[in-house]
């Protein structure tokens, strides 16, 4: 795990294979990488047919312009097992006269076409397969996988795209001020998730957020979206009045079944009070140091998206150096360890009023993180993950 803003995910893409016998035409091969393909060229003839008992290829070319003896090359293509179905394309030498076999997946080319035509021929045979692919009733095995990977690619590349979108949502960076320090940690269940945050510091008020989307994924992330943008239309300053009005505004667009719980709040140096206002979201904490006791901060609200017209309770928090405000999500309190215990409000509470006695925001999040992942005992969350440490000075 780790803290703060995480890195774009890291997607596997599986690229279509192409394997080339009979020629080493360097430009080929380097225009088909540049299309996203992977190339195979092993070799000449036989040594290249090789490859075919180690692993399924998606296309094959045979190229006369160096391998002549193609005929007994073609049969012993169709004779290996996981090539009997690839589809091929022959680049013919122009004194070739060879004609194509639509039923046996081969094409033949010219070689005196240019290269961008062979290489879009490739591509072509490529998507036909499939389509050949989608049609079970016809396809064979690894026809089939052909199309599940092109979809899983399509899908792998879409979630890729929704989280570099989803972490653009997220503050670059923490506001700093000699009256306090923040400390966040962010961790999605899937590469996308329904957990999301903000905080900044504009005419000298601190302004943050936590929130919990219902659900996981895709979905959950674009409502994530539609949440950051309905707060920043938003021009109410009091936490309490700025979820009334982000209410209004997007419980009309929420689908049925799916709702927001948010923690809002707002810090003034001049003062140092904290102003916390809760729309079904768990209760944070607040740490008082002086007297070293933990205090549960609920707030009065449905989640966003239950009524039209929601109305939410407003809090007060005179805070000294040294006191700790702790926001978070439920996938905090409900993880469970190995022996189905959950994490819960009650032990967040013991390990605070256990902190060393003297320590940084970052300092109280690592601590927090290191005892929840002992007492996780390498169980697997369930749930995103969200946590942020506010520390008065």
């Amino acid at each position: 795990m780790s803290d703060g803003k995480i890195s774009l995910f890291q997607v596997k893409i599986y690229m279509d294979s192409v394997l080339i016998v009979g020629g080493r035409d360097e430009q080929l091969s380097r225009m088909l990488r540049r299309l996203g393909y992977e190339v195979l060229q092993e070799g000449e003839g036989d040594v290249s047919i090789t490859i075919l008992d180690q692993r399924v290829v998606d296309l094959i070319v045979i190229d006369s312009r160096q391998e002549q003896d193609h005929e007994v090359l073609y049969h012993l293509i169709r004779s290996q097992q996981h090539s009997k179905r690839v589809p091929i394309v022959y680049i013919a030498d122009e004194s070739e006269q060879i004609s194509e076999r639509e039923e046996e997946k081969i094409e033949v080319i010219s070689s005196n076409v240019s290269l961008g035509v062979i290489a879009s021929k490739i591509a072509l045979q490529l998507r036909l397969r499939k389509f050949d692919g989608a049609d079970k009733l016809t396809a064979d095995v690894a026809e089939i996988n052909s199309t599940l990977r092109d979809v899983n690619e399509r899908l792998m590349k879409e979630r890729a795209e929704a989280r570099a979108i989803q972490q653009e949502l997220l503050p670059n960076h923490l506001p700093k001020h000699p009256s306090f320090e923040l400390a966040v940690y962010y961790s999605p269940l899937d590469e996308v998730g329904g957990d999301w945050y903000q905080a900044s510091f504009e005419n000298e008020r601190l302004s943050f957020l936590v929130a919990d989307v219902t659900g996981h994924g895709l979905a959950a992330a674009l409502l994530g979206s539609m949440t950051k943008l309905a707060m920043s239309v938003v021009h109410e300053k009091s936490p309490d009045l700025q979820l009334s009005e982000m209410n209004k505004l997007m419980t009309p667009q929420l689908p049925e079944g799916r709702f927001v719980t948010l923690g809002c709040g707002s810090f003034e140096p001049k003062t140092a009070t904290l102003f916390y206002a809760s729309a079904g979201h768990p209760p944070s904490l607040v740490l008082f140091k002086d007297v070293n006791k933990v205090h549960e901060v609920k707030g009065k609200g449905f989640a966003l998206g239950f009524f039209d017209e929601g109305s939410y309770s407003l809090q007060e928090i005179d805070m000294a150096s040294g006191d700790i405000f702790l926001a978070f999500t439920d996938g905090i309190t409900e993880a469970q360890n190995l022996s189905g215990e959950m994490y819960g409000t009650a032990h967040l509470k013991e390990v605070l009023v256990n902190l060393p006695d003297t320590y940084t925001a970052q300092e109280v999040l690592n601590f927090l993180l290191d005892d929840f992942n002992k007492f996780l005992e390498e169980r697997i969350l369930k749930d995103d993950v969200t946590m942020l440490v506010f520390v008065c000075r």
